[in-house]
């Protein structure tokens, strides 16, 4: 259905009572890891970007966002026209939040660090305002470990010991 594949490959928040949306225009192949960013600046809007490249700019919000709730989903999404919740069809790794947009400079570095397996966290200037990092190595369980230093546990869900996998990260780690 391509209104559900639009949304699957998007990075969406709610505001002002209405959804916006930033989203990824290329096709994605199955078996294949993608370095996938959302950013959102409030005197500029969002922005999706894929292996370092910006696909799309939305401006149809701008302005301060309201204080985050206690709770946020990442690859998880509720939309009542597509009849409810839907989950990204696919692995994650290393996902990681700012309290900052990040630059479209920082991105491509970032992307550029992961593609020749440089490790990011010997950089201080990616770790700049890092809220959270859960790296999606742990192997087992059904919580995530904020490697940042900031103790902000993630909950997996649908997460079983079995969906680990040891050995098929994005570069022969564990995801």
């Amino acid at each position: 259905n391509s209104s559900e594949s639009t949304w699957q490959k998007s990075w969406v928040f709610y505001a002002n009572s209405a959804y916006h949306i930033a989203k990824l225009t290329s096709t994605l192949n199955t078996n294949t890891w993608y370095h996938i960013v959302g950013t959102y600046d409030s005197s500029i809007g969002l922005k999706a970007y894929l292996n370092g490249v910006l696909e799309d700019h939305n401006t149809s919000y701008t302005g301060l966002l309201y204080a985050p709730p206690s709770e946020f989903s990442i690859g998880r999404g509720w939309h009542s026209t597509l009849g409810g919740v839907y989950y990204v069809e696919g692995k994650m790794s290393d996902v990681r939040v700012y309290d900052r947009a990040l630059s479209a400079d920082e991105i491509g570095k970032i992307y550029n660090r992961t593609t020749d397996r440089t490790a990011i966290n010997t950089e201080p200037h990616y770790n700049n305002n890092l809220v959270a990092n859960w790296k999606l190595n742990d192997g087992a369980g059904s919580f995530a470990i904020d490697s940042s230093g900031n103790s902000y546990t993630g909950t997996l869900t649908n997460m079983e010991s079995a969906d680990w996998l040891s050995t098929s990260g994005p570069f022969g780690g564990p995801c």
